[in-house]
Formats: structure tokens, C-alpha cells, sequence
């Protein structure tokens, strides 16, 4: 399993931290699947939704059964998705937000993936 980092990007006067792997290319959604996939989680039909990018602002949508993997290209709208959400049904890290509000997860079993998240961005 390949290991991520939060890294400080340069840009135009202000600092924002960006999740990118090891090879320091930037965090795709599919390498949050992937990583959820290799520690065992249930990643039921996966499928690609980047369609609906254009509506929410994100960059790339991968939805399965279980959560819904979102990667925005900034922190703030990612920030405002999440808060849109809510706490019960989203949970951000970084740029990458978790969505469990069309799957209905409960608490309990959102709390796996949530974790998996953070160690992949530590």
C-alpha cells in the first residue's frame, strides 16, 4: 500500500496544505478507494460519478454502496460541502471529503473509514 502525505503547496501569497501520495502526485479519489479496499472495508459497487462534479464543485466523485469518495481542488470548497453535509454525514480531510449522506451510514460504521482517511493523510 502506497503511503500519503500532507505536504504545504506554494502559490500566490498563501499556503495550502495539499494530500498527495508519496510519489507527490496529488490524492485521487481512486486512491482513497483503493486504500479503503486494502484495509478490508466494504467498497460495494464502486462507480464512477465525476458527472456530478460540475454541480457540487468537485474534481472526482467515486460512490459506492458504503461512502462516497469526493476530491475537490481546494480546501475551501471542499470545506463547504462538508459543512453543507453536516457532521452526521460528511467528514473532511483536507481537500477530500466522505460522504455517507445518500447511503444512509450510521455513526458506528462510518468511524472505519474515517480512520482510514486520517492514517493516509498523516
Amino acid at each position: 500500500m502506497g503511503v500519503l502525505a500532507l505536504v504545504t503547496g506554494c502559490g500566490s501569497g498563501t499556503a495550502e496544505p495539499e494530500l498527495t501520495s508519496a510519489a507527490g502526485t496529488p490524492v485521487s479519489a481512486q486512491q482513497v478507494i483503493n486504500a479503503f479496499q486494502a484495509a478490508g472495508l466494504p467498497m460495494p459497487e464502486v462507480r464512477d460519478n465525476s458527472h456530478n462534479c460540475e454541480k457540487l464543485g468537485c474534481r472526482e466523485q467515486i460512490t459506492t454502496e458504503k461512502v462516497t469518495v469526493l476530491v475537490f481542488d481546494d480546501e475551501a470548497k471542499a470545506a463547504k460541502l462538508a459543512e453543507t453535509y453536516g457532521a452526521e454525514d460528511a467528514y473532511r480531510r483536507g481537500r477530500v471529503v466522505l460522504s455517507f449522506r445518500a447511503q444512509r451510514t450510521s455513526a458506528d460504521k462510518q468511524q472505519p473509514y474515517r480512520a482510514e482517511l486520517d492514517k493516509l493523510t498523516q
